[in-house]
């Protein structure tokens, strides 16, 4: 079923689709996770961005002893019909990038809500703003989850899996920022 399922996003293939998730794959990698990070350690809450990267690289070590531990195979490697529109190595299972994804994403939502609680975020207290800024979320997470799949890099399960290890990272870290952090922030 999971193979159908790439198979048939496939069958939408062009260069425009191949460039744009491919944009989408760089986007919502370590390298962009890096950058969010940077981000908010120079110019929002230092403290918060270094507890975020370090429960990050946590969770990417751990991200990769569970790809060791099921070693899956990619599905362009497990199906000839499926083309590996972006070239990576290393097992399937989960997926890296929804890791990355869901774990930027929560924490940019959360740090929204930290900063709108101390008073200097106020446009997040606007109703209209809030909802517009989890669709926006909703969708990154939507577009991760497709682009891996067109790209032919992973299966559903992969990026379920991805985004429940990359959610308990995140609340892993929080957890310690808000026990240990936030009261000094």
């Amino acid at each position: 079923m999971e193979e159908k399922i790439i198979i048939w996003l496939q069958g939408f293939s062009n260069r425009f689709l191949d460039l744009f998730f491919q944009g989408v794959s760089y986007l919502v990698s370590w390298i962009g996770a890096i950058f969010v990070f940077a981000v908010i350690i120079f110019f929002v809450n230092k403290k918060y961005g270094f507890v975020l990267l370090s429960g990050f690289g946590i969770t990417l070590g751990l991200n990769y002893l569970l790809k060791v531990l099921f070693s899956r195979p990619r599905p362009y490697v497990a199906n000839a019909q499926i083309i590996d529109k972006l070239t990576t190595v290393g097992a399937s299972f989960p997926s890296g990038h929804s890791v990355s994804a869901i774990f930027i994403v929560l924490s940019v939502l959360t740090l929204m809500h930290i900063t709108c609680r101390a008073g200097k975020f106020k446009l997040f207290e606007k109703r209209a703003f809030k909802i517009v800024c989890y669709v926006v979320a909703v969708l990154l997470l939507i577009v991760t989850a497709l682009a891996r799949m067109y790209l032919g890099q992973h299966y559903l399960t992969d990026i379920l899996g991805g985004f429940v290890v990359g959610a308990l990272g995140f609340v892993g870290s929080y957890f310690v920022y808000k026990k240990f952090y936030q009261k000094s922030a």
